[in-house]
């Protein structure tokens, strides 16, 4: 088991041995194949260090036996590539499908106290490039590392019964390549960190701008725009252009340290050769066999440190990528994985909080309580907290204190999210058919038809091409005022147990705003609902007011 780090990124560093230590027993695995195909690699060299020397020195075809041998060896190293390929393959489907998995679990948990924390950019190049940093580092830079210690070792095990001297010279530039790789490690790793706050920023910025493109077209902002993106983008280059420039830096440190080492071999092997040199092996000097397996294995010997050296970079990422995810996957789960639909009857609670994703307390209260039947007008200042609430109310957001749902107590409201419907200030449309929005696959053709004649729209369907089967795409065309009785058509044909109206009509015009109203009281008479809105209600129409004030608490001052 590995030791707790010390130091700087110590929280980043002890999360990716966790993470590590997941999949030790694959690694295992991997390593046993690597290690294969290194002791393959050396017989290889052998075998054509004597092929060689049998040709140029003996004058003779290789022997049948040598041949095949050589076949053998490649064949072999083929296969174990192969299967360390595979295997490789296997592990990084696993680790990355299960941290995917980790992240969509905490944010099907968390809901969205978790999802706001990032823009939709953010969380991409989270699923994407992060999750495939921690792989990378993991498994690629992991086992390097491993063969990077290993490889040399082994060479110089062959290599010091055959020349002490040969051993010596590598021996000696040996720790010149990992103080370098450490040297241009911290620097990489800053660069990297830049990096990846630049393009999460011009992904946040192009989302926002593309969101609004219609607004910035109004207000004549487009080119303005235009120029804040082409900085941005220019700052992303600068930083792209620092962390290539240090990855350069890095491969040419260990080439050419490799390179210097490879020389000093080789001229004590020609001088050797020659008669010059005649000391630094242990019986009888050099042949061209043996000469010629001393110059292969020399490359050999840093060639796991090179290939370690063009990943040292993945630490960084690593480390960059884990600042994002170990928070995200280290927090407690709110709900159990298989919380169960409740049915709605009576939610109440006493001296209750809904909390943030830190623990802290957004809206609190002393009572709240409503059961089927009742209709709640939930009043208060922008920013007092009602969102908040009903976002609590749907199993999106953590709760405190004493709720009892249905007479039972609970710590979350997660079985509760499958009986709750919601209609916000901007309805979710999906790009698919008129039916499928209406029905979501849960209710048949005949009730969507009678939904659309009860919020209204038949005027509008008929004019549609294809009726109900009509594809919405991703820019229905409806106006506001129709969005919204297309979303109340929705929960008419669903019917669910608890509705939820957060600002449906705060983007509609007077006229709009009056009559949607008048047609949600119709079609949800029956509902059990709470219903969120600074603009004129009908109170006649409820038989529960709340009010939250500004400093985030709420009050029950009508029933």
């Amino acid at each position: 088991m590995s030791k707790p780090h010390q130091g700087e990124n110590t929280v980043e560093l002890n999360w990716l041995d966790t993470q590590g230590r997941s999949i030790k027993a694959a690694m295992s695995g991997l390593k046993s194949l690597a290690l294969a195909g290194l002791v393959i690699t050396l017989g290889l060299y052998a075998v054509l260090a004597l092929l060689v020397h049998d040709l140029l020195v003996n004058g003779q075809w290789p022997e049948r036996p040598i041949l095949s041998g050589l076949i053998a060896l490649i064949a072999a190293q083929w296969c174990f590539s192969e299967a360390r390929l595979r295997a490789r393959r296997r592990l990084a489907q696993r680790l990355t499908g299960r941290l995917a998995s980790e992240l969509f679990t905490q944010g099907y948990d968390k809901g969205w106290v978790l999802l706001r924390r990032h823009s939709l950019s953010a969380w991409h190049d989270l699923l994407t490039k992060r999750l495939k940093a921690v792989e990378h580092f993991l498994i690629d830079y992991s086992l390097q590392r491993w063969l990077a210690s290993v490889m040399p070792l082994l060479v110089l095990i062959v290599v010091w019964p055959i020349s002490w001297v040969a051993g010596l010279i590598l021996l000696l530039t040996l720790p010149l390549m990992p103080l370098f790789m450490w040297i241009v490690g911290v620097g990489a790793a800053q660069a990297q960190r830049r990096h990846f706050t630049a393009l999460d920023r011009l992904g946040a910025f192009f989302m926002d701008r593309l969101q609004g493109a219609a607004t910035l077209w109004t207000l004549n902002q487009s080119d303005a725009q235009l120029q804040r993106f082409k900085q941005a983008h220019g700052e992303l280059e600068r930083r792209t252009a620092d962390v290539v420039r240090l990855a350069f830096l890095s491969a040419s440190v260990l080439d050419f340290l490799a390179t210097l080492s490879v020389a000093l071999v080789a001229v004590y092997i020609g001088f050797s050769l020659l008669g010059e040199l005649n000391f630094g092996f242990w019986a009888r000097p050099f042949n061209l066999g043996t000469a010629l397996f001393l110059l292969l294995l020399t490359p050999a010997f840093f060639a796991e440190l090179k290939a370690m050296g063009k990943l040292y970079h993945a630490r960084a990422d690593a480390i960059a990528a884990a600042e994002e995810l170990a928070p995200v996957l280290s927090q407690p789960m709110v709900s159990d994985a298989d919380t169960a639909r409740t049915r709605f009857e009576q939610l109440s609670a006493h001296q209750w909080q809904v909390l943030g994703y830190e623990g802290d307390v957004i809206i609190d209260g002393e009572q709240l309580a409503f059961e089927r039947g009742d209709r709640v007008w939930l009043q208060g200042p922008s920013g007092s907290g009602k969102s908040t609430l009903i976002d609590a109310l749907m199993g999106l957001r953590p709760i405190g204190g004493d709720w009892q749902l249905n007479g039972e107590t609970v710590t979350h409201l997660k079985g509760l999210s499958g009986s709750v419907a919601l209609l916000a200030q901007r309805p979710v449309l999906l790009p698919d058919s008129v039916l499928d929005n209406v029905t979501l696959n849960q209710a048949s053709r005949e009730t969507a038809e009678q939904a659309i004649e009860a919020v209204g729209l038949n005027d509008w369907l008929e004019q549609l091409p294809n009726g109900l089967d009509t594809e919405l795409g991703e820019h229905p065309p409806l106006s506001g005022g129709q969005a919204q009785r297309l979303a109340l058509a929705r929960l008419w044909a669903l019917q669910p147990e608890l509705v939820l109206l957060d600002e449906p009509t705060a983007h509609l015009s007077e006229h709009e705003h009056h009559e949607l109203v008048a047609l949600l009281e119709a079609r949800l008479a029956d509902a059990t609902l709470i219903w969120v809105s600074h603009r004129t209600l009908n109170p006649g129409f409820f038989n529960r007011i709340w009010h939250a004030d500004d400093d985030g608490r709420l009050n029950r001052v009508a029933a």
